[in-house]
Formats: C-alpha cells, structure tokens, sequence
C-alpha cells in the first residue's frame, strides 16, 4: 500500500513538474519582421537590406533563404548568427539594445550585401 501511494504521489509530482514546464511564456513579441534571402546573378542578399525598432523592444524575425544554397544571418551587436538551409526557413527572437544603426551581414559570404538593423529611442 506504501508503495502503491509513493507511485501515485511520485507520478503526480512528474505531471505536475511537466505542467508546469509547459506554463513558461513566450516573450512578449512586440514587432514581427519576416528577411527573404535571394540571389540574382551571384549577387544574394537579404530583403528588406534595412529594419527597424524601438529600443528595448522584443522582435521575432522569420529569415527565410530563397538562395541556391545555405546563407548566413549575423547581427554581431545582438549576438544573432544564424545559418539557414537553401529553401529553409529560421526564426530568430532578439532584444533590441539601445538606440543606434547596426550592420546585418552574412558571416559565410562576407562579400554579399548586407543590411543595417535600425534601433530607434523609444
């Protein structure tokens, strides 16, 4: 019989502990940018080049490669560096810090175009 209510108390506290888990919130998105990397003649680039926010703002950004192979995201000031798959699709979740004009670049092909992230004074 103690055994039978050290399993029942045992699994309550597993439910319970996974419940729980489950409750933990999501940031609280304040700006959805979706980047779409393309390449025409050679040239690739992430589209919109430049985005922008309010500073202390929380952003999701949905990076999206349409280039003939993998593509790097890096925004070095937000600790951003993300690789994604040709015909794949990332989404990356930042603060933005304070007010300033940032480089986005690619970290796998240094020489393409890159783009600025722009953080407003709120």
């Amino acid at each position: 019989m103690k055994k039978l209510a050290f399993l029942i108390c045992f699994f309550s506290l597993v439910v319970f502990a996974d419940d729980h888990e489950s409750e933990k919130k999501a940031p609280k998105i304040d700006r959805k940018i979706t980047l779409v990397n393309y390449e025409i003649e050679g040239v690739k680039q992430w589209q919109p080049g430049n985005i922008a926010g309010y500073e202390g703002e929380t952003v999701e950004l949905t990076l999206i490669n349409k280039a003939k192979g993998p593509h790097g995201f890096m925004i070095p000031s937000h600790g951003v560096t993300e690789v994604v798959k040709k015909n794949g699709k990332t989404k990356v979740i930042l603060k933005l810090k304070e007010e300033g004009i940032y480089p986005m670049k690619c970290h796998l092909h240094p020489a393409h175009i890159g783009g600025q992230l722009i953080v407003l004074d709120d």
